[in-house]
């Protein structure tokens, strides 16, 4: 099942879907979700690596990291943040939050899902081993309900993606990656 932009999963189009305004797309790699997000306002990508930065394809590209963003707090309507987190090995979240003014959504691996632990158990690799080297800072559901609401994004089972987001909203620990939903307009 397609959601029909670049053929992103429907769970992860369906946050990025929530975007508006001025949009910070942190850690934006070679911009995957460019197209959704830019539909919904005027984006600038952040990351670490030139490379990705050029083949994003954002008009606004910031060259830096993570954990030392070089904007004023609360200046972003919403922050998209893809596949990052797992990558920092200090704790980013606040510091990636405080940028935004609405919703922060952070997507990242579940290290106690069951099919990563099954994995694990095959000998095929998780989300935390010698496959994934650059995956360094596991983060666990209680940590992430710390700064927000968790949903789950999937079980790695495409056939499950279309219960997004009830199911996954109440399992989010059966989950293979899972998204952080930050509020800052509560």
């Amino acid at each position: 099942m397609s959601s029909g932009v670049s053929g992103l999963l429907p769970n992860r189009t369906h946050f990025a879907k929530l975007a508006y305004g001025l949009i910070l797309d942190c850690g934006c790699g070679k911009g995957l979700f460019r197209k959704i997000l830019e539909v919904k306002g005027e984006v600038v990508g952040v990351d670490v690596n030139r490379q990705n930065l050029m083949r994003s394809g954002y008009k606004n590209c910031v060259l830096c990291s993570a954990t030392h963003l070089p904007f004023k707090e609360r200046c972003f309507d919403f922050v998209w943040v893809c596949a990052l987190i797992e990558h920092v090995e200090e704790d980013c979240i606040q510091e990636i939050s405080v940028a935004g003014k609405g919703k922060t959504v952070f997507l990242t691996p579940n290290p106690h899902s069951p099919l990563n632990i099954l994995t694990e158990l095959l000998g095929l690799g998780g989300w935390f081993s010698s496959k994934c080297p650059d995956h360094i800072r596991p983060y666990t559901i209680d940590e992430l309900k710390s700064f927000g609401h968790v949903y789950g994004d999937s079980c790695g089972l495409r056939r499950f993606y279309k219960l997004v987001p009830s199911f996954w909203r109440f399992f989010p620990w059966l989950s293979h990656t899972i998204f952080l939903v930050v509020d800052k307009q509560k």
